[in-house]
């Protein structure tokens, strides 16, 4: 069973604030902090501190003190008095301010080390759950992804988003590898036995190594043949390596001269072709285009002849070039569109080795649209069967 995965982002509205904005925020909840328990801290302490230090005056000092917070004149007896113990009141409250001060910065530093912590936390967690991640993927897991959970900074989320993203496509380019290997173990499976059966037959003298024996081992080594330019086509496609020999050509001509050649056969396998060809010129490479048409009208011979009729059209506008290849056949389904240009892939049990097919047509036509920096669609044709859309562009 595979693992579930997991896919995570910020909603748009509660996208997490950038990381400089949050250090900026930081440092000025950091300053807002210091004013408020040094300005704040000691004005409340003062005002808590202040009738303890008149407590501890003497009785003519006190009065003293009343007086001139009644807006009064004290008694010169009572201002000898406050002037004489001012000296004594105003070290104890130096003191105690000082002590104050002290216990407002522990406080104040706790505070701080403990938002500090939050806040490394926050930014902290989805980096270690990124190195976590890449630590498995080093190690072979490619279902490991980094969880960013609901915390950290915009460049983070960014950074792990874009991990994930790049685990996710290694993880399929691990799993097209695997599946294409076995798919091309299989392809070659077949014609190596024949060859392999038939060589050793002649070696122990139970076939006749004669004109019928050669041929069909020479087609066998054809179909081995054909599977490997179809596979090389299909890899250097993908690695953009492959070459295009362009020029100014019309591609309805083209199709013209290819079906001049191919139409015996499809008229043998019951295919009555119709054309509608108009005139388009355009830059592309007229040996591919004349390779996805053969590709595709193999196709339809091979899987859809009993339609009786494959229609084939071009047309041209401002964009580029069109070429659709209708057939009367069975179609498919949506799944099988989205799928059916994938290497090695065949809708059902009738699309197998045996009736010709190597499942690199449609893939090789995908392959050559790309290089051209064209597109190639199936969909559903109306009335029954399906049609392949292939849109060449002005400019390649």
């Amino acid at each position: 069973m595979s693992r579930p995965r997991f896919s995570w982002s910020w909603p748009t509205a509660i996208r997490p604030i950038r990381l400089r904005s949050q250090i900026a925020l930081a440092m000025v909840a950091a300053i807002c902090l210091a004013v408020l328990f040094g300005y704040v801290g000691l004005t409340a302490w003062g005002v808590w501190a202040t009738p303890r230090y008149v407590e501890e005056l003497s009785p003519p000092a006190r009065r003293a003190v009343a007086a001139l917070e009644a807006g009064r004149a004290p008694l010169p007896a009572e201002i000898t008095a406050l002037v004489g113990e001012s000296e004594k009141a105003n070290a104890a409250v130096s003191r105690d301010q000082d002590m104050a001060l002290l216990v407002l910065t522990l406080c104040a530093s706790l505070i701080g080390v403990l938002g500090g912590g939050l806040f490394a936390g926050r930014l902290s967690a989805p980096l270690e759950s990124l190195a976590g991640a890449a630590r498995a993927v080093a190690a072979g897991d490619l279902s490991a992804r980094a969880r960013p959970g609901h915390s950290g900074s915009g460049e983070t989320a960014q950074l792990l988003q874009d991990f994930n993203e790049m685990a996710d496509a290694l993880e399929r380019s691990d799993r097209q590898i695997k599946e294409s290997s076995a798919a091309i173990a299989h392809e070659l499976r077949t014609p190596l036995t024949v060859l392999r059966g038939r060589l050793q037959g002649m070696l122990d003298g139970v076939f006749h190594p004669g004109p019928r024996e050669i041929e069909a081992l020479i087609r066998q080594v054809d179909g081995l043949t054909r599977i490997v330019e179809d596979l090389k086509t299909v890899s250097t496609a993908e690695a953009g390596q492959l070459s295009l020999q362009l020029g100014l050509v019309d591609l309805a001509e083209e199709v013209d001269d290819l079906i001049r050649t191919v139409r015996p056969d499809l008229e043998r396998n019951g295919l009555k072709v119709e054309l509608d060809l108009r005139p388009t010129p355009i830059h592309l490479d007229a040996a591919r285009a004349r390779q996805v048409l053969l590709a595709l009208l193999q196709n339809v011979r091979r899987h859809a002849s009993e339609g009786g009729a494959v229609r084939i059209e071009t047309r041209g506008d401002d964009r580029g070039v069109v070429l659709r290849v209708m057939d009367r056949g069975p179609g498919l389904t949506p799944e099988e569109q989205a799928t059916a240009f994938q290497p090695f892939w065949r809708a059902d049990s009738s699309r197998s080795r045996d009736s010709g097919g190597t499942g690199l047509g449609l893939a090789v036509v995908a392959a050559v649209m790309k290089a051209h920096g064209g597109t190639a669609a199936i969909s559903a044709r109306p009335g029954g069967g399906a049609t392949v859309e292939l849109r060449f562009p002005r400019t390649v």
